[in-house]
């Protein structure tokens, strides 16, 4: 297959992966065009280096390629910049460091190492849930957001919400328990997302009969999804109205804590300014006006951008403005919608929270409210959100 090399033309490519590439063939007309554009991008813009006596034609950039794209067809930013090079060995290579023999790498200073035998063998043998192309490209994917690249936006936030559903099987593997997934997924988090990536794309149907709900969220995570043979490219909505959670939040009003949000703590610096000037200077003098005018500005914009929460009908309800501008603006965001919650202390029970959720747009937004939370009704509220699959940061 790799004796003869192709053209890397658009009808060439088309026909190629036609041939030999069966995930191609499960893409409709329109994301095979797609597909076949991205996959000449990736080739030009990689420096393919060969070791070994290994020959690195159009042919394999061409077949290396493809699994690159398989994996982020889905993704609206995909190139995973920070790997410039792909190192090809015709099999097993050895670490120079280490000394240990593998079959891929994928380093942090931005180069990829495979062994062609292995990558061949796995798109040849599609039913051990393994593929190194598939497995190393999932490294590079989550690395290359980790050093800093332009990384798509959707996969990187919904990371750690995909981690929530995946925790379970995670620990699994960890614990040595018996789980669908090869037992290597237990290494870390990191392994495991690839694995469980392998398993997604070799054993759809496995993978959707034994762990529903994480199969699910992978779809979401790459915004692709097998179906009956076919693969279905930009279903994140649907699979995201498709998730919902079992777990009923409690009944939650906090307290509103408008006088001790960051923009209100910060604003009495100038609000005491004009206290001092006042007893020195008099009330109507120009500087005391002056200062307690700016004091006033500083509260309306204060009033302005100032959010708190409640909670109502299953949803988390973020709310805006305290006094002029009461309830100017409501976002209303359901748990399958939100990814992460941040618990800061601004004193006492005061708490800056932040929710980092979803639209229906499918962009990510995120609100800052500042709330009084008693610490039992803070205990419960994380407790609810975990069991319904939200990342929660306590600070």
């Amino acid at each position: 297959m790799v004796s003869e090399d192709i053209k890397l033309t658009e009808e060439e490519l088309y026909t190629f992966y036609e041939k030999y590439f069966k995930y191609f063939n499960s893409l409709n007309s329109q994301y095979k065009r797609v597909f076949v554009t991205r996959a000449m991008i990736f080739v030009r813009s990689k420096k393919f280096v060969a070791l070994k006596n290994m020959e690195v034609n159009n042919k394999v950039k061409a077949i290396i390629a493809a699994s690159a794209i398989q994996l982020t067809l889905g993704l609206n930013d995909w190139q995973m910049n920070h790997f410039h090079t792909i190192i090809v060995f015709p099999s097993d290579f050895k670490n120079a460091i280490s000394g240990l023999s593998l079959k891929g790498e994928t380093n942090l200073s931005g180069f990829i190492s495979l062994s062609f035998k292995s990558f061949i063998e796995g798109y040849r043998i599609t039913n051990d849930n393994l593929n190194l192309g598939l497995h190393e490209f999932t490294h590079a994917l989550r690395f290359n957001g980790i050093r800093g690249e332009k990384t798509d936006v959707f996969f990187e936030n919904y990371f750690e919400k995909w981690f929530c559903y995946a925790n379970e099987e995670y620990l699994k593997l960890k614990k040595g328990a018996k789980s669908i997934f090869r037992n290597y997924g237990g290494s870390n988090i990191n392994e495991f997302l690839s694995v469980v990536i392998e398993h997604y794309f070799e054993s759809p149907i496995e993978f959707a009969n034994n762990c529903p709900e994480l199969f699910t969220a992978t779809g979401i995570l790459l915004n692709q999804q097998n179906k009956n043979g076919f693969t279905l490219v930009g279903i994140r909505q649907e699979l995201l109205n498709k998730q919902s959670s079992s777990v009923l939040l409690s009944d939650l009003k906090p307290k509103q804590a408008f006088f001790m949000s960051p923009g209100v703590l910060s604003s009495y610096v100038i609000l005491s300014i004009g206290v001092i000037t006042f007893l020195q200077a008099g009330l109507f003098s120009f500087p005391t006006l002056f200062v307690f005018f700016l004091y006033f500005l500083l509260m309306v914009r204060n009033d302005f951008y100032y959010n708190y929460f409640t909670k109502e009908d299953q949803r988390i309800v973020i709310k805006s403005g305290f006094m002029l501008f009461k309830n100017r603006k409501t976002v209303s965001v359901v748990t399958n919608y939100l990814i992460k919650v941040d618990f800061r202390q601004s004193g006492g029970n005061d708490q800056t929270v932040s929710f980092v959720f979803f639209d229906k747009e499918g962009n990510v937004s995120e609100q800052e409210s500042v709330v009084g939370l008693e610490n039992k009704c803070k205990g419960l509220l994380v407790n609810e959100l975990r069991l319904s699959m939200v990342w929660v940061n306590e600070r």
